[in-house]
């Protein structure tokens, strides 16, 4: 590989520059979101299953162990894209779903939603909450998405807020050299370790 001049160097640190500085605004970028009239969007809940009688698998350097079957169709209340933490590598998105009450867009607007860190955040601004709290916790959660294909990854991703998705796959645990995530496998838990961590085999969305 050939050296780089001292010539260069100021076209490289620009180009890192401008590549880190688009990175950084598309992340900030406001995700579209769609509205709907008043009314529950979803009113199933996720459906739980054993886990299948299917090995453990590879996605890299990762053990994939699957702990449940799972399916949930929900609309998409908040949708993160992660690229630098250690789940990144098998979970670029985490989606905060709502079923239920929870997908009714006359509960979401006196709801404040949002994603960090790989946690799901609400909060209303008046002194009780629009439905009982153990509601809100029972028919939404943060889900992490790991695909199991590049097709699934592109669909993952093109996802927008306040479309109602469709996903089936598993609930897994992934481990590698010591490190481990595993998923939650209640609807009802609250705190580090209630999320998702879902295995996607599929998943469509629709604007209804």
């Amino acid at each position: 590989m050939p050296a780089i001049s001292w010539r260069t160097m100021p076209f490289v640190r620009a180009t890192i520059l401008c590549v880190v500085t688009l990175t950084l605004l598309y992340s900030c970028w406001p995700e579209q979101r769609l509205r709907h009239p008043p009314g529950v969007l979803a009113p199933r809940e996720p459906e739980q299953g054993p886990a299948p009688a299917k090995p453990p698998w590879k996605r890299g350097l990762f053990d994939i162990r699957p702990l449940a079957s799972f399916k949930v169709e929900a609309r998409i209340l908040s949708k993160a894209h992660y690229w630098f933490d250690a789940e990144s590598e098998l979970s670029p998105y985490d989606l905060a779903l709502g079923w239920g009450q929870m997908s009714d867009q006359s509960i979401i607007d006196t709801m404040s939603i949002s994603q960090s860190t790989r946690w799901y955040h609400y909060s209303w601004p008046s002194r009780h909450p629009p439905i009982d709290d153990a509601a809100i916790i029972h028919q939404s959660s943060n889900m992490h998405m790991i695909p199991a294909s590049k097709a699934v990854a592109g669909q993952i991703a093109s996802a927008h807020v306040g479309q109602v998705a469709v996903i089936e796959g598993y609930l897994i645990e992934a481990t590698h050299d010591g490190w481990r995530w595993t998923s939650s496998l209640s609807r009802d838990d609250t705190g580090r370790g209630a999320c998702e961590v879902v295995w996607v085999e599929s998943i469509s969305v629709r604007d209804r």
